[in-house]
């Protein structure tokens, strides 16, 4: 991971777990080299949160209720902080979405915002498509090379050989081969 992409939050302190190195974490770090915002998408309790923060320099709590008074007051402060920046669950505030377009616009650094969030706002016409601006990431529930701690490569899918070995180390038998195909895929 490029040491501009390596976070200063600590997981394990903000929010009680240490963080798991995840498949996605190189493609984070290229979309954060390459645009000005990346949002990354999922289903709840997917790891995005944790994914991101493992990234950021400074972050946000949309959902937060001091939050949510600063956004009445002053929008664009929510903005202000170390890049890249953290709006979690910023689909709360969409105004943000337009702020952070502008900010992106106004400055030519890759790598400023991170946008998480499982639910995406209602579409609004007033709202712009970040084309240019913003990249779109989906993350997916935790693999087994994830819960194991053993991410093979940077691309694990390609290598159907090591997912053999990863099944055949790990499953000893065909009475264990329930075990881990029924374990929840969240963090």
């Amino acid at each position: 991971m490029s040491s501009h992409y390596r976070g200063k939050v600590d997981t394990q302190v903000e929010l009680g777990r240490k963080y798991l190195p995840r498949v996605i974490d190189s493609t984070l770090v290229d979309a954060l080299a390459s645009a000005g915002a990346v949002v990354i998408e999922g289903a709840r309790a997917s790891g995005k949160t944790m994914t991101a923060l493992n990234v950021a320099r400074s972050h946000v709590f949309i959902d937060a209720p001091e939050v949510a008074r600063l956004l009445d007051v002053a929008p664009r402060s929510v903005l202000e902080g170390a890049a890249p920046r953290l709006l979690d669950e910023w689909q709360l505030a969409p105004e943000l979405w337009n702020l952070v377009r502008r900010s992106v616009d106004a400055s030519a650094e890759p790598g400023r915002f991170i946008l998480t969030g499982s639910a995406a706002p209602a579409d609004d016409l007033t709202r712009h498509s970040g084309a240019g601006r913003f990249i779109r990431i989906r993350q997916f529930t935790m693999t087994w090379w994830e819960k194991s701690g053993d991410i093979p490569s940077r691309r694990p899918f390609v290598h159907c050989r090591s997912l053999e070995s990863h099944i055949g180390s790990s499953v000893q038998g065909p009475s264990n081969f329930g075990h881990p195909l029924c374990q929840c895929g969240r963090p």
